[in-house]
């Protein structure tokens, strides 16, 4: 088979990419798997290949939430220690009641934020 001109792979590349992406809307719509690849399969993509791009999609989204979860888990460690920071440093004889709340509050959203992330990771 001969290789293909620039414009040709361009084209198809684009092709790919637009399969792609009509995928990954039918998914989002709730879409079956087996619905998805007939579809696809009625645009002349073949279902072994249908089959590996949902599952590319499938591998894209868990990346995709993984490193939302990952920055949530950061974002909540600053929180958590900004408050604990706050509570630690405010118990003194000079405690001011806002600080204290606003700590506490920073504690809550922390950890909350943390917790979220960590499960996003997990899975």
């Amino acid at each position: 088979m001969p290789e293909p001109t620039p414009e040709q792979q361009e084209r198809l590349e684009k092709t790919a990419l637009a399969l792609y992406y009509h995928a990954a809307q039918m998914h989002k719509a709730g879409k079956s798997d087996e619905d998805i690849i007939a579809d696809l399969g009625s645009k002349g993509v073949q279902a072994t290949t249908a089959q590996r791009m949902l599952e590319r999609l499938r591998q894209s989204r868990q990346n995709v939430a993984r490193k939302g979860g990952q920055r949530l888990m950061l974002m909540g460690a600053l929180n958590l220690l900004l408050g604990l920071g706050l509570l630690l440093g405010v118990f003194g004889p000079l405690a001011n009641p806002v600080v204290l709340a606003l700590a506490w509050i920073a504690v809550g959203l922390g950890f909350g934020m943390f917790a979220r992330g960590m499960v996003q990771v997990i899975g």
